[in-house]
């Protein structure tokens, strides 16, 4: 982890300041040197108070508006809160301290001031040249950067994933590869499953040798290819039995691999768990008994001694406070009258002002009535109390009768559209019925009948014709066997022989090797041929079956057989084009059918929504009459006119109130100065005169002032001594209580330190953890729990890992050979079955035999090609793999570092296949996923770990950029959520970064991990 932690230079770049003139929500926003942090920044607000438009306006003022048809374009284009385009600035403070102002309207190229001026090119150098795509992609991030890889896509970002540290300069791998698989194993290039050059080629072979064959075997007869498919058919019987069995072998010996770091994992935890001393009588929460007890201790201890040096203290100041006068008999009276000195004040100064503000709201109100309308008065607007109520009824009755409208508008349409679709089934009928009509002589017979006739004279005119022709003997051709030992030797050497000249760098040896690998390609491919014997009685045999199915003379000519299967095959249109008449006829009846119905009922929808829209304008009527409005009103009119009501209900209360203020002041002011008038009397003060009082109340004040002060004093220090001794009582038996709970506690545990009893609860939860780990991996993979014999782990521990693994291989190798020689076998018997069923008169054997040499001379090239490619392709994948376990890039190892601290270890490395785009993550048990295999939650963590690798890489070379991060920790658990956050803040000490958020959470998290890290709290912006 120490990559991740490490920060190993200073910033330098940041915005200093953000001004929005007009873009999104935001009108003349500033966001200045005093809100930005040059560390970390926290912009908080709720839903929809813009916090998404600022990350959109930095884009658009680095970069300009994004083109509408570019991917993510509704995401930063936004439809601003004034007319006219979106404007703004940026301060900006570059790596060399100068410090820039870019100013830029949308659609518009940007200006650049400050100590050097320009436009886009200056604008581009500031920025270190850095294009919009890894821009937007990687230094600003929100959750839409986060749901997919795919936005890791861009050509210079994906080279750095998949082809980094490889030293391949401008190539990329991913490309490469593909060429060659292009060329090497495609439908387009040499070889693919169904289609490609070489096969092509391969297939035209067998195609020339089959009918190669047939030409040479007019001499061999039935019985020598029946003896022949009997035993190639018994040889495939055993081929099967032999692959099934070699296969169940195989899958049983990857399961006793797959499981060994499973056993060996269950085995150490068994272990741990027996080595684990057992602590029965310890509480499962002793632990945080103890640590609460331990400070709840400290604390009282701590307060005991801070309320004996406040006592102390306390006692000390009571003996220094001078005895105190007292003013006498009118304290109760004079305390009355100074406690209201300050509502006198106010109410002398307030009385003219409540009087003119109550003749203005009147005077408002009267006018409020009159232009609502006749009858309405403060006794009507007293009733009209329910003002939602109206609103909600005035929105739903207009609702209604929008809705009804709508509906009956709809159902006259629905209605026309039925009309019209059934006219054009009425004419379609019309149509299929005029052409069934027309149709003469029509067979009886139905047309599969006629078919199966048509086959039937087919076969006979060309028994006919073998009958005619049919050799009495011919000559068999036998072609090479293919020798598999021949051509697996073959094979092996030039797979050595390659590796060997790689190694060496020799090029001729390379080409030597795949030579040797093209010719063991080509000795599989050549086949056996086989003789076959016809007999002109089978021919003469299928004759008379095939004339007395169709019921002809004997002596039915190849003519006669020509012309019968004329008229059938006329007889056969006729019937066809009869069948599909009748099946449209009836399904368009069906149709016609339905589509009575269905205006039927459309018409009694339209006369039903016709009534609805009736009831829907009485019920607005009524509603205006109830509210007191005309009924003329439209809805924006009735919901003013209840706003206007609403108003003139607050006004009414207004005068109320103000009436009330009114008649309060007068009379606070003639209780105060009537009873002001006594105690100055008494004291020998001034008298007051009527609303002028203020100045008699402040004479009396200094006089009790002085009287009160010391008393006062005295009262409190004795006040505060009794209750400082209260709190010493109450803390020494607190004290007392928590040592009885500690040491109940460690009797109970078994033991006599605070020491020792962590180090027990320690060892306890170490138990715990083992024994959960092992029943979920028993769980996961309930096979390694089984014991016997022949179980899983008895396996496991009776044979190495080497052995199991070379006899998979072996059992691999031994399915590949079965399969292959499986395919061989059915194509001969396919061969054999068809030689079988047609054997032709003769065909010279010259052209194919010239055929067949063109077709091995290419196949010979094109399989030296092949081989060349494959080499290549297992070279580059071995290289790979290798690449993959020695030197992994340093951009993934970040990646890896930041991946295993936002997922708390739970996953530790991080994989690319290189050349392919794919990645693959490794748990911390090892084993691998894909990212589709990924929680969401977790593969947002895994394309943000990406992102800060990406990051730090990229500013080793180039000047940072500040990074803005919209709530992409949405979907963290609370764990994960803690790593990111102090991921962040440590970024934080080598770039500027704006994080967007409208969860107060995060804006805790981000404090929390300042606070644990040690670095800098972070500027929190509130929107």
């Amino acid at each position: 982890m120490s990559r991740v932690l490490k920060v190993d230079r200073l910033l330098d770049m940041k915005i200093e300041s953000i001004h929005i003139e007009n873009f999104g929500p935001h009108i003349d926003l500033t966001l200045g040197e005093g809100q930005l942090s040059s560390g970390l920044t926290v912009v908080h607000g709720p839903n929809e108070a813009g916090k998404s438009a600022i990350r959109a306006f930095i884009r658009m003022v680095l970069f300009g508006r994004m083109n509408a048809r570019s991917t993510g374009a509704t995401k930063f284009n936004y439809t601003h809160a004034t007319t006219g385009p979106g404007a703004g600035s940026l301060s900006i403070l570059a790596e060399d301290g100068k410090k820039f102002t870019v100013q830029r309207t949308e659609r518009r190229p940007p200006v650049v001031s400050g100590n050097e001026g320009g436009g886009q090119e200056l604008l581009t150098a500031i920025l270190g040249r850095i294009d919009e795509t890894l821009y937007q992609n990687v230094f600003s991030i929100s959750l839409s950067e986060l749901e997919s890889i795919d936005t890791l896509g861009a050509d210079q970002i994906r080279d750095r994933i998949y082809s980094a540290g490889l030293g391949l300069g401008e190539v990329s791998l991913p490309d490469a590869m593909k060429r060659l698989e292009g060329e090497r194993s495609s439908p387009s290039g040499l070889w693919s499953p169904s289609a490609g050059l070489l096969r092509k080629n391969l297939t035209a072979m067998a195609q020339e040798r089959r009918d190669l064959r047939d030409a040479a075997a007019r001499a061999s007869g039935y019985e020598d290819l029946s003896v022949g498919i009997e035993e190639v058919e018994s040889l495939i019987g055993g081929l099967d039995l032999e692959l099934s069995k070699s296969r169940t072998t195989a899958a049983r010996l990857k399961l006793v691999n797959e499981l060994r770091p499973v056993a060996a994992r269950k085995k150490l935890l068994e272990e741990q768990i027996a080595r684990f001393r057992q602590t029965n009588g310890f509480p499962p929460d002793g632990l945080d008994q103890l640590n609460e007890l331990t400070a709840d201790l400290v604390g009282s201890t701590q307060q005991l001694s801070a309320v004996e040096l406040r006592l102390k203290s306390r006692t000390e100041e009571l003996q220094t406070v001078e005895p105190h006068s007292a003013v006498g008999e009118y304290e109760v009276e004079i305390r009355g009258i100074l406690s209201r000195q300050q509502s006198y004040e106010d109410a002398a100064r307030d009385l003219s002002d409540v009087k003119a503000q109550l003749d203005a709201e009147r005077e408002g109100l009267v006018s409020g009535l009159e232009s609502l309308g006749d009858g309405w008065s403060t006794a009507t607007l007293d009733s009209f109390v329910d003002f939602e109520g109206a609103r909600v009824r005035i929105t739903s009755t207009q609702a209604e009768r929008d809705h009804a409208t709508s509906v009956a508008s709809a159902a006259l349409g629905n209605l026309e559209t039925i009309k019209s679709a059934q006219e054009k089934v009425r004419r379609d009928l019309e149509d299929v019925v005029r052409r069934k009509d027309a149709l003469t002589d029509v067979p009886g017979l139905i047309e599969m009948e006629l078919r199966d006739r048509d086959a039937k004279l087919e076969s006979l005119r060309l028994a006919l014709i073998d009958g005619r022709s049919a050799p009495t003997s011919a000559s068999t051709s036998p072609g090479p066997l293919s020798n598999p030992v021949v051509a697996i030797a073959a094979a092996a050497v030039g797979a050595v022989l390659i590796a060997l000249s790689i190694g060496l760098g020799e090029v001729i040896g390379v080409a030597g090797g795949a030579g040797l690998i093209a010719i063991a390609g080509y000795l599989f491919t050549r086949k056996t041929s086989l003789s076959v014997i016809d007999t002109a009685a089978n021919v003469n045999s299928e004759i008379q079956r095939l004339l007395n199915d169709l019921n002809l003379e004997d002596d039915t000519s190849e003519r006669r057989v020509v012309e019968l299967q004329s008229a059938n095959r006329i007889d056969i249109e006729r019937r066809s084009d009869f069948e599909r008449y009748e099946l449209q006829r009836a399904d368009l009846s069906a149709d016609l059918g339905r589509a009575d119905a269905e205006i039927e009922a459309a018409t009694e929808v339209v006369s039903s929504n016709a009534r609805g829209l009736d009831e829907g304008e009485a019920d607005w009527r009524a509603l205006m009459i109830e509210l007191g409005f005309s009924d003329r009103f439209d809805r924006a009119q009735a919901l003013a006119s209840v706003e206007r009501v609403e108003r003139l209900k607050l006004r009414e209360a207004n005068v109320m109130d103000f009436e009330r203020r009114v008649t309060a002041i007068s009379t606070t002011i003639e209780d105060v100065e009537l009873a002001l008038s006594p105690l100055t009397a008494a004291l020998g003060l001034p008298p007051a005169s009527t609303g002028q009082a203020g100045g008699a109340i402040a004479q009396l004040s200094a006089v009790f002032e002085s009287y009160v002060a010391n008393s006062a004093t005295s009262r409190a220090i004795k006040n505060a001594i009794r209750e400082l001794s209260e709190s010493i009582k109450t803390l020494e038996t607190q004290i007392t209580a928590l040592e009885q709970k500690e040491t109940h506690l460690f009797e109970i545990a078994k033991c006599s330190s605070p020491e020792e009893f962590r180090s027990i609860a320690r060892e306890l939860q170490a138990r715990v953890i083992a024994e959960r780990s092992l029943a979920d991996l028993v769980a996961d993979q309930p096979a390694v729990n089984e014991s016997g014999p022949n179980s899983i782990l008895e396996e496991i521990s009776m044979r190495a890992h080497e052995e199991i693994t070379a006899e998979l291989a072996a059992a691999e190798d031994r399915i590949g050979l079965l399969d292959t020689d499986r395919g061989a076998q059915r194509e001969i018997l396919g061969a054999l079955r068809n030689q079988k069923k047609e054997l032709e008169k003769s065909n010279p054997t010259a052209p194919h035999e010239l055929k067949i040499d063109e077709l091995e001379q290419a196949i010979e090239e094109q399989a030296h090609r092949w081989a060349v490619l494959s080499v290549a392709h297992h070279a580059i994948l071995s290289t790979r793999e290798r690449y993959q376990r020695e030197r992994q890039a340093p951009l993934m190892q970040h990646a890896t570092d930041y991946f295993k601290y936002l997922t708390s270890g739970g996953y530790t490395r991080i994989e690319t296949v290189l050349g392919e785009d794919e990645i693959r993550v490794f748990d911390e048990h090892d084993v691998a996923k894909t990212v589709d295999e990924l929680s969401r939650g977790t593969a947002e963590q895994l394309y943000l770990a990406i992102r800060f690798a990406l990051i730090k890489e990229y500013c080793e070379h180039s000047e940072p950029l500040p990074l803005v991060m919209d709530d992409v920790t949405v979907n963290f658990d609370e764990k994960r959520a803690r790593s990111a956050f102090e991921s962040i803040t440590r970024l934080s000490g080598t770039h500027q970064i704006l994080s967007l958020t409208c969860h107060e959470s995060t804006v805790e998290g981000f404090m929390k991990s300042a606070e644990d890290t040690g670095a800098p709290p972070p500027a929190i912006v509130r929107l």
